[in-house]
């Protein structure tokens, strides 16, 4: 599930779910719900908790991560980031095109896939972005939402320069 609130994990459980899963879905914390269920376990301690984070503003994806994330395949994770560069571009296009002609729904929908393609690549400051233009978008906030597109296109941007400094197409 993407809601991650405590009330709302709380309510799949009620509803009959053996356990909740959180998007982005972290190998680890996947493995571990698993191998509770194979074991026939009981679900634990969140298994998230421990995991390091990439808070920081100054780094725009936490490439060591990702990297494990991908299993070490440095190779198959270059070409998903480079992909990802490719059709976050071509998002934020249709974001801006969308911020012109009022189209609130376009841009609350780019800006949730963005968000998403980049929390599963532990690209957190552009991750958060693009929630915060999402939820912007749903409330139809048009005031902040110029604001907020343009901190996501910074974040990207940000992001892309990273990737091109580690040499990543």
């Amino acid at each position: 599930t993407a809601n991650v609130g405590e009330i709302d994990q709380q309510l799949c459980l009620e509803a009959g779910m053996n356990a909740v899963l959180i998007k982005p879905l972290r190998r680890k914390s996947f493995l571990e719900t698993v191998n509770q269920w194979i074991n026939r376990a009981s679900p634990g301690e969140d298994s998230r908790k421990d995991e390091p984070r990439a808070d920081s503003p100054s780094i725009p994806i936490d490439y060591d991560r990702a990297l494990e994330e991908f299993l070490g395949d440095r190779i198959f994770l270059d070409t998903i980031l480079t992909g990802f560069v490719a059709t976050a571009e071509e998002q934020l296009k249709k974001i801006n095109r969308s911020l012109i002609e009022s189209d609130l729904e376009a841009i609350r929908k780019e800006a949730h896939a963005i968000k998403g393609g980049a929390a599963n690549l532990v690209a957190m400051p552009l991750s958060e972005a693009a929630s915060h233009a999402e939820i912007l978008a749903r409330e139809k906030n048009t005031e902040e939402l110029t604001k907020a597109v343009e901190k996501m296109t910074v974040e990207f941007d940000r992001f892309r320069r990273y990737l091109e400094g580690r040499k990543i197409p």
